[in-house]
């Protein structure tokens, strides 16, 4: 994929536009861009040190089209920006670092006045997730951890290719981890993955946030106590109420019961309105769309493929 790095700025002068960081220019600069490629983009203003003149810093990701032919690493002046010079650059990975400490916490007086913007739909970076999940899926393979490179990147220090890590809590982490598993049943249905913490973490959490509705009412009689508990979660404690099992996670509070097919799985809620007893039988759905649950006896991962044997 094609990139470039541009810098945006604002006339010479006392120019009046310098004084602002006014996004719509440079949403009017993405439409002229994207007449001829479809791009992708991270764009932050800010106001200069020394100065403060408003300018803009712009990540460019062209997934088609051709990019511009414009001289690199030189101030022109280009029709797409009219309000005063732009500079076209390689990306690297120095611009890349610059642009995204604005999205850190410990942002200085400076970062805090500026702008940040981006695609979002999907997020940056989505389709190369995917692309990494399908090689694991390829290799028959399950990811272990969220670190990621890039050969072309290296360490100045120890010579070998820079270390990326995605943060846990992410949407990026989990939508590399929900495309490996949605390409693994693509290509193997119900054969499980080689097992792996990471993908049963995000499958756990994935299920305990499933929003439930008032469905069906079953007849669950007493729910068995779960063999054990949900991933680091307390001992399992009984609610004669609910007639389920709590445990408390990071998560928050989890509960065990049966769902509409019959299956003992962990909820994050009983029912919409948090009540899940009507007239002592426990109205509960289904909680998981593609078909994942929770074994009785166990409490553990159980595959659409195995219910009924």
């Amino acid at each position: 994929m094609a990139s470039r790095f541009v810098t945006l700025t604002y006339g010479g002068g006392d120019h009046p536009a310098a004084q602002f960081l006014t996004y719509e220019h440079v949403q009017r600069w993405l439409v002229e861009v994207r007449r001829k490629a479809s791009v992708r983009y991270l764009a932050v203003g800010e106001y200069g040190s020394e100065k403060g003149r408003a300018h803009w810093h712009v990540l460019l990701f062209y997934e088609k089209g051709k990019l511009p032919d414009v001289e690199l690493n030189t101030r022109i002046n280009h029709k797409m920006w009219g309000h005063g010079f732009s500079q076209w650059e390689e990306v690297s990975t120095q611009a890349i670092r610059y642009c995204v400490k604005y999205v850190q916490k410990d942002k200085g007086a400076l970062e805090k006045q500026a702008k940040f913007a981006l695609s979002k739909r999907p997020a940056l970076g989505a389709k190369y997730f995917e692309m990494l999940a399908a090689k694991y899926v390829g290799a028959g393979l399950s990811p272990k951890e969220l670190s990621y490179s890039f050969p072309d990147v290296i360490n100045k220090k120890t010579g070998l290719p820079e270390t990326f890590r995605l943060p846990t809590q992410s949407f990026s982490a989990a939508h590399f981890v929900g495309s490996f598993v949605r390409l693994w049943r693509e290509k193997h249905g119900h054969d499980k993955w080689p097992w792996s913490d990471l993908v049963e973490y995000y499958l756990d959490r994935e299920a305990a946030r499933t929003p439930l509705d008032l469905g069906k009412e079953r007849f669950a009689g007493r729910v068995p106590k779960p063999e054990f508990p949900p991933p680091h979660g307390s001992e399992p404690v009984y609610s004669d109420m609910v007639n389920a099992y709590f445990s408390d996670t990071p998560l928050g509070r989890l509960w065990f019961y049966r769902n509409s097919t019959g299956d003992l799985v962990w909820h994050e809620k009983l029912g919409k309105a948090g009540n899940a007893v009507r007239n002592g039988r426990i109205v509960l759905p289904g909680l998981y769309p593609n078909g994942l649950t929770r074994d009785a006896s166990t409490g553990g991962p159980l595959s659409k493929g195995r219910r009924g044997k």
